[in-house]
């Protein structure tokens, strides 16, 4: 399923929305809605994907969660541009990658906080495994704050996996491969348990278990 490229949030709902493609989209949150978008990608866009965030009455939250697995020369291009122009606003973003191959990752993400938007809360994030010598992440996480009473931040993380960690898990019986999938796993895991609604985590750790058993 394909995110909308204009996606309507209603007011007063609460849900939670599964992609397995994205395009760029333009999103409207409206006045008190909860709403965690989850995207799930094993396949590059077929164009770099741009997503604007608008909230332009006050009371909205989104979180937005995506997981991807590059496993061969894929290029995901991605932006996230969350815009706050309303007071009382909610934002979350956080980005897992583990890249195969030649997979690559190019991130950008930011926070646009006009000076109106006070009691802004907003966080972006993109954690990066790289599983071969030649994937590669570019990733940039921007803020652009007017508003003086907000909670605003940002984090990035790229890094392989541990040798030693593999030794571990071989030494137990697994072989190399079955080891990295254990780690990849526990590695999504961080930003599956922000997925509040139960059947929907469950069912993204079966289909992320699932992908990376194709590997083998």
């Amino acid at each position: 399923m394909q995110i909308p490229a204009n996606l309507q949030i209603e007011e007063n709902t609460t849900q939670t929305l599964i992609f397995h493609e994205l395009q760029s989209a333009e999103i409207h949150a409206k006045r008190d809605s909860n709403t965690t978008i989850v995207a799930f990608l094993t396949a590059e866009p077929s164009a770099p994907v741009t997503l604007n965030f608008h909230r332009e009455e006050s009371g909205p939250s989104i979180t937005f969660l995506a997981f991807i697995i590059g496993t061969k020369p894929q290029n995901y291009q991605i932006k996230t541009i969350s815009k706050h122009t309303t007071p009382n606003t909610n934002a979350y973003y956080y980005i897992r990658s583990a890249l195969f191959d030649e997979a690559k990752i190019d991130y950008f993400g930011n926070l646009v906080i006009d000076k109106i938007a006070q009691q802004t809360d907003c966080y972006l994030a993109h954690n990066s495994l790289m599983l071969s010598p030649k994937a590669h992440t570019d990733t940039e996480p921007c803020l652009e704050i007017e508003a003086n009473d907000v909670t605003a931040g940002h984090s990035a993380t790229v890094g392989r996996t541990d040798e030693s960690l593999l030794f571990y898990l071989m030494s137990r019986g697994l072989d190399r491969r079955q080891a990295e999938e254990l780690l990849i796993q526990g590695f999504m895991q961080a930003d599956l348990d922000k997925i509040s609604d139960p059947e929907v985590r469950a069912k993204l750790a079966q289909e992320i278990e699932q992908q990376l058993q194709c590997l083998t």
